[in-house]
This record gives C-alpha cells, sequence and structure tokens, in this order.
C-alpha cells in the first residue's frame, strides 16, 4: 500500500472516531437516555449504638459497613450520582440484638432526585456482635527518655499505674498492657508530662478498638546532679614485722554520685571504711563499705565495693627502703560555673609520690585522679591551680609529696 493510500487509511480513521464520539455526546446531553447503574461500597451509618452496649454486646472490630445500591435514572443524573449523595442508617436499636451475626435493616434517609433506587427484596447490612467485657490492666512506660550531661534519673512513676479497659471479648482477650508511648529528650530537671495510652497484646502490637477509662497517662520522673570520683581505700593499725602489702586491688576504682550540686561541689573522692592491718595475716579478698557524705547516694544503687589484698610475707621486705617517684598525669578541669568557658589548659601536669619502692614500681598514671576544681572562678583571664591528686585503690604508705601547678586561659560567654 501507497504512502497516499496509508494517510487516506488515517484519516478516515480518525473521522470515523470523531463522529462516534459526537453521536455519544449527542445521546447522552440531547436524548438522556434512562439507565441502570450499580453504585458500589455505599457507607452505612449505625444509629443509636448505645443500644448495643446496653445489652452487654460490643461491635466486633474490623467490620466495614456498606451496600452496593441498584441505580436508575437519567444518563447525566445517574453520572452525577456519588457515594455522599447517599445517606443511609441502620437503627440499632429497633431490634433486638444477639451475640453473632445481627442482619439489621437499612433505612435510605435522602439521595439524589431523579435517581431510583431499584435494589430488590430485603435491604440490610450483617454487624457481627460479641460480649461487652471489662478488665484491669497495668500501665508501664515505653518512653524514650534521655538526660543532660551529668544528670541521672532518681525516680519514676507514673499515674494511674492500673486502667479498667472495655470492649469486645475477643479484643479485651488480647491485650497485655497499656503503655505510654513518646519522647522526653534531654532531661535537665524534674519532669512531669501526659502521654496518650496505648493498648499492647504479648507480642507488642498495639490493640485496636479499645475503650479506657483513662485515655491519658501521667510520667514523672525526679532527677538528681551527678559525677564520678575516685574511691580511697582506708585503713587502721600496722602490718606484722616480716608483712607488706604487694597490691590492694578495687572493684570498681571509680564510684558515680548523685545528689544535689552544693554537696557533689565538694566531693572529690569517696573513702571506704577503715580496714585494720593488724588483722591482715594472708591475702584477703573484702567487702568495704562507702562512707557517703549525707544527702549523697550512689548511682547504681550498691554501696559498697571488692578490695583484693596481696601480701608479701618475705624478708627482703624489711629492707625495702622509701623512696619517691615522679609521674605525668593527665588533669581534669571540673565545676566550672557556665558563665565561662575554658579557652586553654594544661594537659598534663607532673606529681611526686613517696612510699616504699616496691610499691611505687607498680604504680602508673593511670593509678592517679588529678581534678582542678573550677568552682570558685569568678574573673576572666589567664590564671595557675594547683591540682588535687588521689592516688586510686590507695597503697599502704604511699602519699602525694607534690603536685605541679597548671595554667589555664577562662573567658566569659558571650
Amino acid at each position: 500500500m501507497g504512502k497516499g493510500n496509508k494517510n487516506q487509511s488515517l484519516i478516515v480513521k480518525f473521522i470515523c472516531l470523531f463522529l462516534s464520539f459526537g453521536l455519544w455526546l449527542y445521546i447522552s446531553n440531547v436524548e438522556n437516555p434512562v439507565r441502570t447503574y450499580e453504585l458500589k461500597g455505599v457507607p452505612v451509618e449505625l444509629i443509636n449504638q448505645s443500644s448495643i452496649s446496653d445489652a452487654n454486646l460490643a461491635i466486633v472490630e474490623n467490620q466495614s459497613f456498606t451496600v452496593d445500591l441498584k441505580l436508575e435514572g437519567a444518563s447525566s443524573d445517574i453520572t452525577k450520582a456519588k457515594k455522599e449523595s447517599f445517606k443511609l442508617t441502620a437503627d440499632m436499636s429497633a431490634y433486638a440484638l444477639k451475640d453473632g451475626d445481627n442482619v439489621v435493616p437499612i433505612q435510605i434517609v435522602s439521595y439524589p432526585e431523579n435517581v431510583t433506587v431499584k435494589n430488590n427484596g430485603f435491604l440490610g447490612i450483617k454487624v457481627k456482635l460479641e460480649p461487652l467485657i471489662s478488665k484491669d490492666v497495668s500501665l508501664k512506660s515505653q518512653v524514650s527518655v534521655s538526660y543532660k550531661e551529668n544528670i541521672y534519673q532518681q525516680n519514676q512513676s507514673i499515674s494511674p499505674k492500673k486502667i479498667t479497659i472495655s470492649g469486645p471479648k475477643s479484643t479485651i482477650d488480647r491485650v497485655s498492657e497499656g503503655v505510654l508511648i513518646g519522647d522526653a529528650k534531654d532531661i535537665a530537671k524534674d519532669f512531669q508530662k501526659k502521654y496518650n495510652i496505648s493498648f499492647l497484646d504479648n507480642n507488642g502490637k498495639e490493640v485496636a478498638g479499645v475503650k479506657s477509662n483513662y485515655n491519658e497517662g501521667e510520667l514523672l520522673i525526679t532527677v538528681s546532679n551527678g559525677k564520678t570520683v575516685p574511691i580511697n581505700i582506708q585503713t587502721t593499725g600496722s602490718l606484722n614485722k616480716g608483712l607488706s602489702i604487694a597490691s590492694m586491688e578495687l572493684s570498681p576504682k571509680e564510684i558515680h554520685i548523685i545528689g544535689d550540686n552544693k554537696n557533689l561541689s565538694k566531693i572529690t573522692s569517696i573513702d571506704t571504711e577503715a580496714v585494720n592491718l593488724t588483722d591482715l595475716q594472708s591475702d584477703q579478698e573484702l567487702n568495704l563499705k562507702l562512707m557517703l557524705p549525707e544527702g549523697v547516694t550512689v548511682q547504681a544503687g550498691n554501696e559498697s565495693i571488692k578490695a583484693k589484698i596481696t601480701l608479701n610475707n618475705d624478708t627482703s621486705t624489711i629492707k625495702d627502703t622509701n623512696t619517691t617517684k615522679d609521674i605525668s598525669c593527665k588533669v581534669e578541669y571540673i565545676n566550672l560555673n557556665e558563665k565561662f568557658i575554658l579557652e586553654s589548659s594544661t594537659e598534663t601536669t607532673k606529681i611526686t609520690i613517696s612510699g616504699l619502692q616496691s610499691i611505687l614500681e607498680k604504680i602508673s598514671s593511670s593509678d592517679v585522679k588529678v581534678v582542678v576544681d573550677l568552682a570558685n572562678i569568678s574573673v576572666e583571664g589567664k590564671l595557675q591551680q594547683t591540682p588535687t591528686a588521689t592516688i586510686l585503690g590507695q597503697n599502704e604508705g604511699v602519699t602525694v609529696a607534690s603536685v605541679g601547678n597548671v595554667e589555664i586561659s577562662v573567658k566569659k560567654k558571650v
């Protein structure tokens, strides 16, 4: 077929399509014939639902109440008919209700003009009901909580602790607990907030369709300030002749304490109860109570530590001599007023310790905590400070002889 014949064929097809479309427009808008149409999924409103609970019944969840309507009318009217154009109701108070499937007649309250509903016979919906039950469940928190630096939780509580839920039996039987879900970020002071309550099954999945006597629960958190300090083992008496302390190992070496700022600012270490050296005849593992100041507690709750004391029982220990040892230690700066910033500071300083040579040989920088307390800084500028040095897991007879000064540069925040 030639190129000209192909073009003629396309023109003919286009003309036929155009004429067909014009004929359809003419019939639809001028002739406007009567036709039928099935409108699917028209929603039905359940009215007087209080009659369901009055009968100690409840609607089973995940039911859809819709019907399909057969409509008749002019083509233009049928085209305009939408689901929202119809109001259908099912009166739950007009019939005796029972556990199981209930077929409830539908009333057509309103529909578009010039459209007729042509459904033959009975028009109704099936509503499945179950016994209405209630039970008490505990309320817990699944709120994701975070705290600002050196702020620690002291206590957490929920109000109310129990709630009463109600609904269809199959739904309520699945509920294992009520939970508060949400976030509480960067808490810096005592916290109190209400959260919506969700209901979970044994697998942690949310259960819908539950009614409760509380829609919200309140989470209350009290907090305290905190800091980490070294532990000093205290001793009394003296070892018997021929004995010396090879090592004292503490577990842990440091403890995290909480309390108010006024008390914490004065604390650089925590002492243990005293160990009577006179009673030691061999290696010992002891549980030692921490001597906590009033108003200060241990963040983990355990107010005692373990101490492993190893002895030397050797005549050579009698000849052990006193000496000194210099150690370079990292410096920690604490308690600077929030009005200032630390522009620069000495990172390490030299400390000199004294004691028996056999003990000093085993002490390294990791066994010494060097701290500069900046709580009294009230002016900016370049300053000299003398740190406080504490020997962790204090070895018998070892003392800090001297601590090198450090330089800092402090500036007020803009």
